[in-house]
């Protein structure tokens, strides 16, 4: 995900960038996913 370098440091100093949030989004929607497999 990480195509410039240069933004790197950037993300540093943000803990809450775009891609971070787009990457826990996807995260809870696989879990979430996930659980209502397990439930079923």
């Amino acid at each position: 995900m990480r195509y410039k370098p240069k933004h790197a440091k950037r993300k540093q100093k943000e803990p809450w960038s775009r891609s971070d949030k787009l990457a826990l989004v996807g995260v809870g929607i696989s879990l979430l996913a996930f659980i209502k497999e397990l439930l079923e």
